[in-house]
Formats: C-alpha cells, sequence, structure tokens
C-alpha cells in the first residue's frame, strides 16, 4: 500500500492542508486520512509543493479524430469554409479508417487524456457500422 501527502488535497469541496491520499495494493484509493493517522505500514510519498485533486472528467470525446489531427484543420481560400465544410472533411477522412485504426487511435487518445489528468470519459463514435469480419467490434448509432 501507498500513500500520497501532498501539501494541499481537494477534499469536501475545497483544498486543504495535512491530509493523505492512502491506496490500497491494488493502487485504487482506499480512503482519506489525516497526515498524522496514516497507517505506518504504508509507503508514504510525500508530494512537497504538489496539490492532490480527483481526476477530471472529459464529458464527450471523439476519440478517433486524433488519428486526423491535422488533415482537416486548415481553412482553404473559398470564402465559403464553415463548420459544415470541416465537419464533411473530418468525416470524409473518418470514414476511410478501419476497424483496427479506430482502435489504435482511441486507446492513444485515452492515454493521452489519462497522462492529463482525465479518469473517466463519454466516448462519442458516430461512425458506420463496423465490418462483420471484425471480431468483437462494436457500433452504435
Amino acid at each position: 500500500p501507498v500513500t500520497f501527502i501532498p501539501d494541499l488535497l481537494y477534499a469536501g469541496g475545497r483544498f486543504r492542508p495535512g491530509l493523505a491520499l492512502v491506496c490500497d495494493a491494488e493502487g485504487r484509493v482506499a480512503f482519506v486520512a489525516r497526515v498524522e493517522e496514516v497507517p505506518e505500514e504504508t509507503r508514504a510519498v510525500r508530494l512537497r509543493n504538489r496539490a492532490m485533486l480527483p481526476g477530471m472528467v472529459n464529458a464527450h470525446s471523439h476519440a478517433f479524430q486524433r488519428v486526423i489531427r491535422g488533415r482537416t484543420e486548415y481553412r482553404s481560400p473559398a470564402a465559403s469554409d464553415s463548420f459544415w465544410t470541416w465537419r464533411e472533411m473530418m468525416y470524409s477522412a473518418a470514414t476511410r479508417l478501419e476497424v483496427e485504426e479506430i482502435y489504435d487511435a482511441s486507446r492513444m487518445a485515452f492515454l493521452e487524456m489519462a497522462a492529463s489528468g482525465i479518469s473517466a470519459q463519454i466516448i462519442v463514435q458516430p461512425l458506420s457500422a463496423p465490418r462483420p469480419e471484425a471480431p468483437g467490434a462494436r457500433c452504435s448509432r
């Protein structure tokens, strides 16, 4: 087990000094304790000059778009460019992706989110139905 001891821990709707985050052997948060009440059997990790807060929630993500970054985000000389012309280009690029490419792009997007402090997300994948030969592939409309 490990205990993280930051200078400030976000609990009860505000940042508080003197609190520690105690995790179990699997790395899951077990409880919040006062620093002086930290169990002796845990390994203490002191996080000086740091604040600790819960992971953020990404309430709307399109993970597949990670693989098409930079392919549709430009403006042409046409004065008629709009959100709708971008959307057409984006879906044109996205529908050419194979199921495995969407899977790989999504994994990378999830890793980037986790590294940025996002611990939960709602994924939106408005693409066409998967190929029947892709085992385990699922799609909702």
